[in-house]
């Protein structure tokens, strides 16, 4: 419920890893809601190029032609040392902050967009550890895990508010 209205009716782990609005992504955990400038449409795919072999790539949620539209990824999903590839979002950064939090690290990264990515990784290595404020570092994730999402119930893309 938003304001006394339904966004989504799901299960747990449907609205955690398709959520329909910006609303629901940030109501269950920790999302990142990244803004995605359609460059390419193709085979199902949406891209924005960032140029240097960077890009951001989420499914196409189909629907009327737009500029930009929202998307989300989990911070689980969010993997360090990502190199281009077919499938993949891969993207620049800076580390801003690294955070211990126990089972995980939590990285903020201000992305070469200017948005900032939350990003966590398990204690079992310590790589995530070692990273300082400033290092510079490229974070990807896999095209299933980019999922757009709309501003509020009735926008443009793959709302799924009504009740079942």
């Amino acid at each position: 419920m938003n304001g006394g209205r339904v966004e989504q009716v799901d299960d747990a782990r449907t609205v955690y890893d398709r959520p329909a609005t910006e609303f629901v992504a940030d109501f269950i955990g920790t999302s990142n809601l990244l803004s995605l400038r359609v460059d390419r449409r193709e085979g199902g795919t949406l891209t924005m190029d960032l140029g240097g072999g960077m890009s951001i790539v989420a499914p196409d949620p189909g629907g009327a032609e737009r500029g930009t539209l929202p998307i989300t990824v989990r911070p689980e999903k969010v993997c360090l040392g990502v190199e281009p590839g077919p499938g993949w979002s891969c993207i620049r950064g800076r580390i801003a902050q690294n955070v211990f939090l126990g089972s995980v690290t939590q990285l903020l990264v201000e992305l070469q967009t200017g948005e900032m990515l939350t990003v966590h990784e398990l204690n079992d290595d310590d790589q995530a550890a070692r990273l300082a404020p400033g290092t510079e570092v490229t974070v990807g994730w896999a095209l299933p895990h980019s999922y757009a999402v709309s501003e509020s119930p009735g926008a443009a893309g793959p709302v799924e508010a009504a009740a079942r």
